[in-house]
């Protein structure tokens, strides 16, 4: 433990890829289409004057993602004696199974995650159920760090979401308590995920415009078995170097095999990129892709182009598929369409909001699916 944090000297190594707190906020928020800031907390040691209240924690914490708010919590201006005991200004009671980090906490500041200027020791997510379903789906399968559930109705946001993750080093969720929906507007379908920093800045480095790079990334096709080319070629695939390419209803898709860590092939990847004419054009599409979180879609803008992804599982080793005669090519074809309705989803959304010059006047923006 720091002298002056709950950080540790891990957690204080440069950001990976050299992405700073803001740009991990921004590419988070993003990704997961979360519409409030990110609240990064930090656990001091040292005395610090306060800021804000008096307040209840939870209060302060909605403060922060709603309205880009910070402040410093003391044991001068909180009001919620749970809290209190929950962030380690004070002591315990004896038997009390309740989370808590350990007395000796002078200070807690909560800042908005994109204008920190300190290192947090853990960051706060408030959504809804189904975007933070997307969240722990893609902890698990990036990280394989699956977020638990421990929850108690009486030290959410303090307990729960601040105090587990730092203690048990782990993202934990919470479903609030009345304190928190009551005096402190939580609605009824927020919920709050807690993720110790470190883990968030390695996941989040990992995810967004990097997940559909990894997707396209197959292996060298002269490696694969000759009944899965042959079974591809059927379909009306050409062999490339890396991936498989062909034109399916006029466009033109393309199929990797990506790995997974293990270094086996259990799914593939259909991509298929659309030109919008504009690089404003792409970033409005890459909002507009509104999927549930944690479907196996993914689309990332990159200059003109909008980069759409489906990732097809087949829960089993691809020779074992393939094995499997007409089921693996009509889930090959059955993707590829899907693919295809989202693609020209994306496009005709696109067609009906042309852009405008900067003289007001309409720009003629074609929308190119190659």
């Amino acid at each position: 433990m720091s002298p002056t944090s709950f950080v540790s000297q891990k957690a204080r190594a440069p950001t990976p890829k050299g992405l700073t707190r803001k740009e991990l906020s921004e590419r988070f928020r993003r990704y997961f289409k979360i519409p409030s800031a990110l609240v990064g907390v930090t656990v001091s040691l040292e005395d610090a004057p306060p800021v804000g209240g008096p307040a209840r924690y939870c209060g302060l914490v909605r403060r922060v993602a709603l309205y880009g708010e910070s402040y410093t919590i003391t044991a001068d201006n909180l009001t919620c004696a749970n809290a209190e005991a929950a962030l380690g200004f004070s002591a315990s009671d004896e038997g009390d199974d309740a989370p808590r980090l350990p007395a000796g906490t002078r200070a807690v500041h909560l800042e908005p995650l994109d204008a920190i200027q300190r290192m947090p020791d853990v960051v706060l997510v408030i959504s809804n159920p189904r975007k933070l379903m997307g969240v722990a789906t893609l902890l698990s399968q990036v990280l394989g760090a699956p977020v638990e559930f421990s929850a108690r109705g009486d030290v959410a946001v303090c307990g729960e979401a601040t105090a587990v993750p730092l203690l048990e080093k782990r993202a934990n969720l919470s479903l609030l308590c009345n304190g928190a929906r009551i005096f402190s507007g939580y609605r009824d379908d927020e919920m709050v995920l807690g993720i110790p920093y470190p883990m968030f800045r390695e996941f989040t480095s990992l995810v967004s415009e990097e997940r559909v790079a990894e997707a396209m990334c197959g292996c060298i096709m002269d490696d694969l078995p000759g009944q899965v080319i042959g079974a591809l070629l059927s379909m009306g695939f050409t062999k490339g170097t890396d991936h498989f390419v062909g034109r399916f209803e006029g466009e033109i898709v393309r199929l990797y095999t990506p790995k997974n860590p293990r270094g086996r092939i259990d799914s593939l990847s259909l991509h298929l990129p659309l030109n919008l004419g504009s690089a404003e054009a792409a970033r409005r599409a890459e909002t507009a892709a509104d999927w549930p979180d944690g479907a196996p879609l993914a689309a990332a803008a990159r200059e003109a182009w909008l980069d759409v992804t489906l990732r097809l599982d087949l829960n089993e080793p691809l020779n074992c598929a393939v094995a499997r005669g007409e089921t693996f090519r009509a889930l090959v074809m059955e993707g590829i369409r899907s693919l295809l309705d989202v693609a020209r989803g994306l496009a005709k959304a696109e067609r009906r909001q042309p852009p405008r010059a900067p003289d007001g006047k309409k720009v003629d923006e074609s929308v190119e699916i190659v």
